[in-house]
């Protein structure tokens, strides 16, 4: 009997393995724009507001993913509609987006999030992609979109594939006249398959020369591992009260899993976990300011 056991873990090991690799999405992409609507003229004022949200593919708060049809992922799609309504983000990251998956529904989920919100577009990265899946992170915004690009991650078998998306939004209030965000999602399962993917996304974003908001669900917290300091140190970021004990954004766990990092430059007028449960994660909502330096363009 151990020795079937052993088999047959191996046996589901290696097609865990097998799987994830197969299902990878492009490791480098220009995902492009989908226009909705022509964005209103102008750009975001004095601050801008972001929000970032783990969407678990429509699935609610459930935490282990089950077969949902159409119906029914939209009546959970729609409490998050109403939440991105009331709080009115410039720009919305997602992660755990689906786009065409058999198990929630077969449609794209940031499109009907952008309809139902009556956004000017979105941009979307699929991470996994074949045998009826295709998610990953995104980018939904109110005003124009541009120079969106985005990646996977090098394969991290067994876990399926993991990456981020970003582009370019407008905000007139910084000398720059715009500045790149971006929705990351990590590996849940493993310290250092998330460390070599925080060195992927810092060697992609380290030449930036526009200020950075980069948000997400990083599967870390600061209490426990070095590899949001390590992110934050190398590409010049910051985050709100980093150590705050009340901010924990997953229930299951009670831990800070999500997080909206800024450029040194900007300043946090306002972060707020978002108690709605329409996740198995809560939304992060914050509101930037540029700091002095940022307004004095040093």
């Amino acid at each position: 009997m151990v020795a079937m056991g052993y088999s047959a873990a191996v046996a589901v090991t290696a097609c865990a393995w097998g799987l994830s690799s197969a299902l990878q999405g492009s490791r480098r992409q220009r995902p492009g724009v989908c226009t909705l609507r022509p964005a209103p003229a102008g750009s975001p004022g004095a601050s801008l507001r972001v929000l970032t949200l783990n969407l678990a593919h429509g699935r609610g708060d459930r935490l282990v993913q089950r077969l949902v049809g159409r119906g029914r992922a939209q009546s959970h799609l729609a409490p998050i509609a109403a939440l991105l309504r009331r709080q009115e983000p410039h720009v919305a990251a997602f992660q755990e987006a689906d786009a065409q998956a058999f198990w929630s529904g077969r449609f794209n989920h940031v499109d009907y999030l952008a309809r139902a919100t009556g956004s000017a577009g979105y941009t979307q990265m699929r991470h996994v992609e074949g045998m009826g899946l295709a998610y990953g992170t995104a980018l939904l915004a109110s005003c124009a979109l541009r120079e969106e690009r985005g990646g996977t991650f090098q394969p991290s078998p067994p876990t399926f594939a993991k990456g981020w998306i970003s582009a370019v939004l407008p905000w007139s209030a910084v000398p720059a006249g715009a500045i790149r965000v971006v929705s990351v999602h990590l590996d849940f399962s493993r310290t250092s398959c998330r460390r070599a993917q925080v060195r992927e996304l810092v060697s992609e974003l380290r030449a930036e020369a526009l200020p950075l908001v980069v948000m997400g669900d990083f599967n870390s917290d600061l209490n426990r591992e070095a590899v949001l300091n390590d992110l934050m140190r190398e590409l010049g970021l910051h985050t709100f009260a980093p150590h705050q004990p009340d901010l924990w954004t997953h229930p299951a766990t009670q831990r800070r899993l999500d997080w909206i990092l800024a450029s040194q430059g900007l300043d946090f007028a306002r972060h707020e976990v978002l108690s709605e449960t329409v996740s198995d994660h809560r939304a992060v909502m914050a509101e930037l300011i540029p700091g002095p330096s940022a307004r004095s363009g040093q």
